[in-house]
């Protein structure tokens, strides 16, 4: 009988043994996963901010002495990005694109945002290395 106890637990070691392996690897995906989603989020929000305050106030944009509009929306979106520790100190890897903007009411333009996100694990370089970019459309509201 004792031996049949043995055998059980030797046999519950091995299973351990080999299924920890495949539950840590999955431990750290998710991590990576929760990191993208984190990012893609964030840029995501940064772009609809950047968005939001063109069409709101594009008389400023216009009458800006030095001030482009992709100059003002990469700072509402650094503004925004500064929050997500995973991009504080990566601002100056962040591409920022606005579309031509024609200022007439109800002008249609798109803020673009995106960086190039690489995985912390060096077996998953190879499935995934690839570009984040979150994309916001707008049209300049009129004001009467």
């Amino acid at each position: 009988m004792a031996s049949v106890v043995r055998n059980k637990r030797g046999s519950i070691i091995t299973q351990f043994a080999l299924l920890l392996p495949i539950l840590v690897v999955l431990v750290l995906m998710s991590f990576e996963v929760w990191q993208i989603i984190s990012v893609k989020k964030s840029l995501h929000m940064a772009a609809y901010q950047a968005a939001r305050y063109i069409a709101s106030f594009p008389h400023e944009l216009r009458e800006g002495k030095n001030v482009t509009t992709a100059q003002k929306a990469r700072t509402l979106i650094e503004e925004n990005l500064v929050a997500n520790p995973l991009l504080a100190d990566r601002l100056d890897e962040i591409e920022v694109y606005v579309s031509p903007l024609g200022w007439d009411c109800g002008a249609e333009f798109e803020v673009a945002v995106a960086i190039v996100w690489e995985t912390s694990m060096p077996f998953l370089d190879r499935i995934w290395r690839g570009t984040l970019i979150s994309n916001y459309t707008d049209r300049i509201i009129c004001r009467e």
